[in-house]
């Protein structure tokens, strides 16, 4: 394997962006953060936590070696692998509650949300990394979204939402997830 520069990135800028599920991901060499054109298709969850950045877990996945009485090392099985994201939104607003606490009441005239019953919520979700000149990022057709763990009160922070995304398989591919390599950023054409 050739180095290549080009192919690192250190995600200290990015966006989650959410949509029903199996939406398309867009092309993220285009991608500017908090310009709608670039992202047609897709709501961006807005602010979320730098601090508590988005983070990737792999649960499972163990093995198990089998073997015979001649050869201890024969064979392995593996147990099932779960994979999930934690992302912490920052922005108190519908969208957020919607994601975070599914099935409940948003009132316009007072600008509150009602929450009964916590569930939750499928819907595409795309993180990309979008550090100066370059784009990466995940794409999970299918996240299963609910809140993570109970928001706490710091007062040297941001308060957040933990919402907590269950990558599942897409009903139409079959697939979990999928990567995007590191790229240049690329300006979109003038309409």
């Amino acid at each position: 394997m050739a180095l290549d520069a080009g192919k690192t990135i250190i995600p200290f800028r990015g966006n989650v962006l959410v949509a029903p599920v199996d939406t398309a991901p867009i092309d993220i060499s285009s991608f500017v953060i908090g310009d709608e054109k670039t992202y047609t298709g897709w709501d961006s969850l807005g602010h979320t936590s730098r601090e508590n950045s988005v983070a990737l877990e792999k649960d499972g996945g163990d093995a198990e070696q089998k073997g015979s009485w001649e050869d201890e090392g024969l064979d392995a099985v593996y147990e099932p692998t779960a994979w999930s994201s934690t992302v912490n939104a920052l922005q108190m607003d519908r969208a957020t509650f919607e994601l975070a606490f599914p099935g409940g009441e948003w009132d316009e005239a007072t600008q509150s949300y009602d929450v009964g019953n916590i569930g939750t919520v499928e819907r595409a979700v795309l993180v990309i990394f979008a550090p100066g000149d370059k784009r990466a990022g995940f794409y999970m057709p299918r996240g299963q979204i609910t809140l993570g763990d109970a928001p706490e009160l710091d007062v040297e922070e941001f308060f957040e939402l933990q919402l907590r995304i269950q990558a599942l398989s897409s009903q139409t591919t079959r697939k979990r997830f999928r990567w995007f390599a590191t790229r240049p950023y690329k300006a979109l054409a003038a309409a």
